[in-house]
Order: C-alpha cells, then structure tokens, then sequence
C-alpha cells in the first residue's frame, strides 16, 4: 500500500470515527449497546466492562 493509501484511509477512519462518536455521544447505555449490534457484525465486537479502585471508592482500606 503506498503512503497516499495509507493517508487516504487514515483520513476516512478519523471521519467514521467522528461520526460514530457523534451518533452514539447522546446514546443511552442501554442504546448504545443496542446501536453497536445494528452498526457492526457480531464478530467485529468485543464487549467488555471495567471497575476500577479509586482512593475514593476504597477509603476504608490501608496500604499500610
């Protein structure tokens, strides 16, 4: 692939990304999730959830 290639598609990557960022931006979860299944196959997704421990969360605790 030549560098004007990689730049053409580059560019279009950045404007499908913004795009989708501006549909899914006001999405709740729930919509979201449902938005993601209609936009893409089932084997081009990875759902995944993630929590985190903050200091906050976890004040009781003591690294002592």
């Amino acid at each position: 692939m030549s560098i004007k290639q990689d730049l053409i598609d580059s560019s279009f990557l950045a404007e499908q990304l913004k795009d989708l960022n501006e549909k899914y931006r006001n999405l709740s979860v729930h919509d979201r999730i449902g938005s993601l299944y209609d936009d893409f196959s089932n084997d081009e997704i990875m759902l995944t959830s993630s929590f985190a421990a903050t200091p906050r969360c976890c004040s009781s605790f003591s690294l002592m």
